[in-house]
């Protein structure tokens, strides 16, 4: 059989194969398949890109982390503080940026849409210096980004407050040292003194009272923005109230000390603030039918002298007070005691009487602490 001769630049046909066609169902299939396949992954883009760029957790973990950061300016501005100059001295970047454990590693924990509103309520877990703190935030809808996406906004949240429970014990104008800054708090009609401060640990003092006074340093960790931390635990556990310092106890002792050995150097029968010495004759001079004649004192047994802190006092503002006690000791008193004759033209001389007697050392002196200085409190 003849084979047909090719023709140059066209290929011959071959023997046996067919000509495959797709069918129009196929095609549509495919194409519907593709287009299932990039809404899908659209759908899941945008679910992705909701959940986390645009989330309504965003503005809440972006104020956190503005807080961590210490900038307690920018964090301010993102707050509704209502709070005059004065309770606002820790909302500084100077102060603020030294405090420790503020708020790190945000976590949003879940989102609650209000229905019918705008608004949302962000619940957001982080740590303060390894303790975990929680608190509900509310954002409100703003807008749109990118067509696609709700644009939330961190409703503004009120600056945390740290309360002074035990307070009533301090003077009505007392202040507080926190981190070192003097801060005078905030005193409601009804409710404890107290001052305003951003999420962190602080250290809370009494100022300065000189070498007579002290007062503990109580932490306290302030918690989330409109969150009420309680100095010193709910009861207020750890007092903040200044004390008497050990020195104030030597001080008194060494007064009160001084005082006695003054007493017993005098020549006047009534020494004043000696217990019963002062006590004992102290009418002899204002006998007209008696003289005294080289009056002394004689210290012939020391007494115990103690000096001891004293509860502070029920009333508010009142200072601590110490009690110095005498006990245990004697003195000896004598005199020469002339009676004179009631008849002075009788021309008798007067009489002459020895003294010679005991008198016990047992009394107290008290002292509070004043504007610094140990002042003796006069309980008569």
């Amino acid at each position: 059989m003849t084979q047909p001769t090719p023709t140059p630049g066209v290929q011959a046909p071959q023997p046996g194969r067919r000509r495959r066609t797709v069918s129009p169902t196929v095609v549509v299939g495919i194409v519907a398949g593709a287009v299932v396949l990039l809404v899908v992954l659209a759908v899941g883009a945008r679910a992705v890109l909701s959940a986390t760029v645009f989330s309504a957790g965003r503005p809440v973990v972006a104020y956190l982390e503005t807080l961590g950061a210490g900038d307690a300016e920018a964090a301010l501005a993102m707050s509704a503080p209502g709070l005059s100059p004065d309770q606002s001295v820790l909302l500084t970047n100077e102060v603020y940026g030294e405090v420790e454990a503020r708020p790190s590693s945000p976590h949003v924990d879940g989102v609650q849409r209000e229905d019918g509103t705008d608004r949302a309520f962000v619940t957001v877990t982080w740590d303060e210096g390894g303790q975990e703190v929680f608190d509900v935030f509310t954002v409100r809808r703003a807008g749109r980004e990118l067509v696609l996406f709700d644009r939330w906004e961190l409703v503004p949240p009120p600056v945390s407050r740290a309360s002074l429970p035990r307070a009533r014990d301090l003077p009505p104008d007392f202040t507080v040292v926190v981190d070192g800054v003097e801060v005078a708090p905030s005193v409601g009609s009804d409710e404890a003194p107290w001052f305003a401060a951003f999420p962190g640990r602080y250290d809370v003092t009494l100022p300065d009272g000189g070498p007579f006074l002290e007062a503990p340093t109580v932490p306290v960790l302030v918690g989330g923005p409109g969150d009420t931390s309680f100095v010193g635990g709910v009861d207020g556990d750890e007092l903040l109230r200044h004390a008497v310092t050990d020195a104030a106890l030597e001080a008194a002792a060494t007064q009160v000390t001084q005082s006695l050995d003054a007493c017993v150097a005098s020549a006047d029968a009534a020494p004043e603030g000696c217990g019963e010495m002062s006590e004992r004759y102290a009418t002899l001079d204002l006998d007209p039918e008696v003289d005294v004649e080289d009056f002394a004192w004689e210290l012939t047994d020391p007494p115990l002298i103690v000096a001891e802190r004293d509860g502070h006092s029920s009333s508010t503002g009142a200072p601590p007070t110490i009690t110095v006690t005498v006990e245990d000791g004697t003195v000896e008193a004598t005199a020469t005691l002339r009676r004179v004759d009631d008849d002075p033209g009788s021309g008798s001389s007067p009489r002459a009487v020895a003294l010679d007697d005991e008198v016990a050392l047992d009394y107290e002196v008290r002292f509070e602490v004043r504007d610094g200085e140990l002042v003796e409190v006069d309980d008569r």
